[in-house]
């Protein structure tokens, strides 16, 4: 999972590149606007032709937009997008921070790289 910060109260949630290429993404299962999750909450579902996985919620907060890009809503072609861009047209959620402390315990994209480097 990533999350990018995007205003002063919200977060970009989205998975990432070597996800999307290890499950070969199939379908997803996201939640509505205005659900609220815990840090550590199943908010969805990826299936893939590798194997099916839970999205797990990398911070507390509620969904103010969800991603109509993606199949499951406006467009079944839009899964594409989880593999062939995922820190763009694939983000899954916009979250509405409610613990925006949970951010500091996050993974830069630094030390990210570094710990998915071959």
């Amino acid at each position: 999972m990533w999350v990018k910060p995007f205003g002063s109260d919200k977060v970009v949630v989205g998975i990432s590149d070597a996800l999307s290429l290890e499950i070969v993404p199939t379908d997803i299962e996201l939640p509505k606007v205005g659900e609220s999750f815990n840090k550590g909450d199943t908010l969805g579902a990826l299936e893939g032709q590798k194997l099916n996985i839970d999205i797990i919620s990398p911070i507390s907060g509620s969904i103010s937009q969800v991603n109509t890009y993606l199949p499951g809503q406006a467009n079944p072609e839009g899964i594409h997008a989880l593999v062939d861009d995922p820190y763009g047209a694939g983000w899954l959620v916009l979250m509405l921070l409610r613990k925006p402390d949970e951010l500091k315990s996050l993974l830069s994209w630094t030390q990210y790289v570094a710990l998915t480097a071959k």
